[in-house]
């Protein structure tokens, strides 16, 4: 008889289902703080134009690109910032320049992301329903019992 075909002591079946809940809610937790962003870019940012100074690639070294860039804004002094492309949707070519939405937090200081609703909204409804399905799954199976 192997060791896969013994039943799980109720003990480690228990700990496994609080442990699939708290890794959802966090998930869930995250998922939920990264589209408040991006509907607050939708809502309240600014268009602007930023020309790339100088690129670097990403965690995927392929697609996704960490650049700096010069923000040209109206009414505001031009100004440069970091701006990260993970799905690497922009033209990124040094001297080039790319459409950029900048918001202004408390901190009076813009923070500028890519003029891109998939980069923004994408990953962070990805997590989301990650995080709402393993709630949903951990809470089901405690149900169940």
């Amino acid at each position: 008889m192997s060791a896969d075909s013994t039943p799980m002591p109720p003990g480690k079946r228990q700990a496994r289902s609080w442990v699939m809940l708290l890794v959802g809610a966090i998930f869930a937790v995250l998922g939920a703080i990264e589209p408040w962003t991006a509907a607050d870019a939708a809502l309240h940012a600014r268009p602007a134009t930023g020309k790339v100074i100088a690129t670097e690639g990403g965690i995927g070294r392929q697609h996704s690109v960490h650049a700096q860039v010069e923000v040209s804004m109206p009414g505001h002094k031009t100004f440069r910032t970091e701006v990260e492309d993970a799905l690497g949707l922009g033209s990124w070519t040094e001297g080039g320049t790319v459409s950029l939405v900048c918001t202004m937090p408390a901190t009076r200081s813009p923070h500028c992301d890519l003029d891109s609703a998939l980069d923004r909204w994408l990953f962070p409804l990805v997590f989301f329903a990650i995080g709402c399905g393993a709630v949903w799954l951990a809470l089901r199976k405690r149900a169940a019992r």
